[in-house]
Order: C-alpha cells, then structure tokens, then sequence
C-alpha cells in the first residue's frame, strides 16, 4: 500500500488516485488517511473514543459557504485516521450500522402488514424495476426489509396531497423516510404510514 502525502489518501499502486502523482512512498502505519466525511457530532465522538484507545485521529470543519459567512459552527468534518486503525475503524462502522438497521427494522416489522404502495407510485417502481405483473410488490418489499442489512433513518417528510387528506397534522410530523436494502433490492418508505415511496435494484 502506498501513501499521497499531499492529498492524505492510500493507494494500492504508486499512483495517487486522487491527484495522479507518482512514485509515492509506502505507507506507514501512523500516516494519516482520509475516511471519510461525517456529522461533526458523530466525528467528534470518533475521535474521542479513537483518542481513549491511543489511535491518532485529525479533523477538517467541512459545510456550506453560507455558514462559513455567519461564523456557525460547520455541519460536517473530514475524517482522518492512522493507517494501522482503518480496518479497525471500518469494522465498528460495520457494526455500528448493522445495529442501527436492526433498530428500525424492529420499528417497522410489527406494522408490515400495514405496508402499501398508491398505484401511481407502484406502476413507476414496476417500470424501474422491470418487475413482473404476476410479482407482488408488497410481498417484495416485505422481504426486503426483512432481511435488510443497510438501513437509514432520512429523516422528516411532508406529506403529499394525498396524506395531507388522510391525516392529520400531528401525524403528518411523524412522517419519516426510512430506507432498507438487501443485496437485490432498496426500498424507501414512510415508517409511520407504511406508504412504499420508491424501490430500486441494488447497484
């Protein structure tokens, strides 16, 4: 493995993917490496817990221009961690949105039988993902967050015309979009109305 000393990133060749450079030198195992971008609270606490375990970690503010101009805190950092704790690090990610998606699965499994899908929606999701007429939809998505080993809470929604009708305000800030996938298929839904929004094939 190879190290950019100007962009901060591993290769598995002597040239930086990123920059394009050439004949850098080999990796060492206290090189700082990017990982990636997060929430600054998220980052924050890795690097707290990475610090507790005597792992180096660095972090770059990253956000918007417009929060830069009103001297708000940026919403997001990049990640750097030392070379030696990348497996490490990536494991409890692993692990960590594996529980995640436990968790809202859990939420949403009791009201499976509740899911349903308005037929433009289903007719749009049919074409994407070529599925068959004689293929039910619901039992597909069923089986899709079933056995779901990615899952994110996205956060808030408004609803559309239709929910506004059938629900109330109250419930309509409930309204969240959820999103499972297995290793065919992804699927977002509202978890409080079980409404299916969209699906795709897994890329």
């Amino acid at each position: 493995m190879y190290y950019c000393e100007d962009c901060n990133v591993k290769n598995p060749t002597n040239r930086c993917s990123r920059c394009g450079a050439k004949n850098l030198r080999e990796i060492r195992d206290d090189d700082y490496c990017f990982f990636g971008e997060m929430e600054a609270t998220a980052a924050e606490n890795l690097k707290n817990k990475l610090q507790s375990e005597g792992i180096g970690c660095a972090l770059i503010p990253s956000g918007t221009g417009i929060r830069s101009l009103f001297a708000l805190k940026l919403e997001n950092c990049l990640v750097f961690i030392e070379y030696r704790a990348h497996d490490y690090v990536a494991d409890l990610f692993a692990q960590e949105a594996l529980r995640k998606t436990e968790l809202l699965k859990d939420e949403v499994v009791p009201n499976l039988d509740k899911l349903f899908a308005l037929p433009n929606d289903e007719n749009k999701i049919r074409k994407r993902i070529k599925l068959n007429k004689t293929e039910n939809l619901i039992e597909l998505c069923k089986n899709v967050i079933l056995s779901a080993t990615k899952g994110a809470d996205l956060g808030p929604i408004a609803g559309d015309e239709v929910e506004r009708e059938s629900f109330s305000l109250d419930d309509q800030n409930n309204f969240r979009y959820y999103y499972f996938a297995n290793e065919q298929y992804e699927v977002w839904i509202n978890a409080y109305t079980m409404r299916i929004y969209k699906a795709n094939k897994t890329k």
